[in-house]
């Protein structure tokens, strides 16, 4: 089976190391993308249909059916991505999603979106959980200076105003639901979206509440991993 994942916000394929690792230890693929905007792709982004439209356009050129598995703002645009691709998609896996609920630490968006210290970007990652203090300061220099870029200024405003985020995914997963198996994993100490946007979603979605941050497999790798690869013989 193969795994199409994609990151969140100020995020990058690195990201997903431990979680690629996985799916390939259970004999699957995992393909791992760059968003527009971020990481090592030149490609740009000022809204989330531009995420959209550039990550379904990847993901239709790949062969075969795709489970999508997506992380805070990456679990929207793999949302928009099934909504579009249909039949190709055989499941959906939302971690920590955007789009869920209006509330969402605008400070931790806007500051990675203007961030160009490494100080800075340490204790916005703090944000993310446990596990997100362990780069070295050599990688945390190297974000503090790809974030110095301004990619994702015009992307941060785009989703996050003052009355909080600005997608919504409510509406087409409900669609969704009567066609695709979608879970949603959430992490039950999430400082950047509420957990209680779980209870948001359509009765039809699988919810998994985990001990974790914002990003539950950073912090529960082994239970993460066996959610997602589940999805490949539910």
């Amino acid at each position: 089976e193969t795994f199409l994942l994609i990151h969140g916000f100020a995020g990058d394929r690195s990201s997903w190391v431990a979680t690629a690792s996985g799916i390939a230890r259970a004999g699957h693929t995992a393909i791992v993308p760059d968003l527009p905007g971020h990481g090592a792709t030149e490609a740009e982004a000022q809204g989330f249909d531009d995420l959209v439209v550039a990550m379904t356009g990847f993901a239709n050129g790949l062969p075969g059916g795709l489970h999508l598995v997506g992380h805070s703002l990456g679990g929207a645009v793999a949302t928009g991505i099934a909504e579009r691709l249909g039949g190709k998609i055989r499941s959906l896996t939302l971690i920590a999603p955007a789009g869920t609920g209006r509330e969402i630490d605008a400070g931790f968006i806007h500051g990675m979106a203007e961030a160009t210290t490494a100080g800075e970007v340490a204790h916005l990652l703090r944000l993310l959980g446990p596990k997100a203090d362990g780069l070295s300061d050599k990688a945390l220099a190297a974000l503090a200076a790809q974030l110095a870029q301004g990619r994702l200024k015009a992307l941060a405003q785009a989703l996050v105003g003052p009355q909080g985020q600005k997608i919504d995914i409510l509406r087409p997963l409900a669609k969704l639901t009567e066609t695709l198996p979608v879970k949603a994993l959430i992490g039950t100490e999430d400082r950047v979206i509420p957990a209680n946007h779980a209870f948001n979603l359509p009765p039809a979605v699988a919810v998994h509440f985990l001990p974790a941050g914002h990003m539950p497999h950073w912090d529960l790798p082994r239970e993460t991993i066996a959610l997602l690869t589940g999805a490949a013989h539910g």
